[in-house]
């Protein structure tokens, strides 16, 4: 938690086994309290039938956010360690996750759902959020445990700054997600209007994701999300 701003986000928190998420399986429409208050999230598997079970799979992840409580301060003002401020506005926070397992045996690395612990094999996390770390577990370096929806600009944050015009001149700012990368009433997501967003055609794990994701009502205490095939 060190050097980082507001809260923990879903992944975090469900990982850490705080919160359970609703797991959407079919159509249907759900109404978010703030995650501050409440630790609710929706949880989209990569396919209808695509999921292990457990926070340790890839899926994509919604939240919604507010300004307030554990987020208020840093939402305030900017943190003066690196100049990053949290977001000022309620809105829906969307998370692809891929924090799928692989097991590790004779220096190959192959994903998994089981935990393995023995003299010649181990399980480990696959992805993390640095090519680094997955070039020491031997997985594709552009894989991402946690990477943001950028709503507005549709970002890939490892691969697209953001580029202003003012005054005639571009500024490069920082791959960092703020006010507009939340969505708001009347945004939608779907895989083929955000497929630049990830790195590659499919899902992580080859699957096309099926889900398509709108806002249907935001206020401060409350945000409605209905979900469609």
């Amino acid at each position: 938690m060190d050097f980082n701003i507001i809260d923990h986000n879903a992944y975090s928190k469900y990982a850490l086994g705080w919160i359970t998420p609703y797991v959407v399986t079919g159509a249907t429409t759900i109404t978010l309290k703030p995650s501050a208050t409440s630790g609710q999230a929706i949880l989209l598997p990569t396919s209808t039938n695509g999921w292990n079970g457990s926070a340790f799979d890839e899926y994509m992840l919604l939240e919604f956010y507010t300004p307030t409580l554990l987020n208020k301060k840093d939402s305030d003002s900017a943190y003066p360690d690196n100049e990053q401020r949290g977001f000022t506005v309620n809105g829906i926070r969307m998370y692809h996750v891929d924090a799928r397992l692989v097991t590790i045996s004779n220096g190959v690395a192959t994903y998994s759902d089981s935990l393995v612990a023995n003299d010649t094999a181990y399980t480990i996390m696959a992805h993390g959020n640095s090519s680094a770390y997955n070039k020491n577990t031997g997985t594709t370096l552009s894989y991402r445990l946690v990477q943001e929806m950028d709503c507005k600009s549709k970002r890939n944050f490892d691969t697209d700054p953001l580029i202003v015009t003012k005054n005639g001149k571009q500024t490069l700012l920082p791959d960092v997600a703020d006010d507009t990368s939340l969505f708001q009433n009347g945004d939608s997501f779907s895989f083929a209007n955000y497929s630049h967003s990830f790195p590659k055609s499919t899902m992580n794990d080859g699957n096309s994701f099926p889900y398509k994701v709108a806002v249907a009502g935001i206020s401060s205490e409350s945000a409605t999300v209905t979900i469609s095939l």
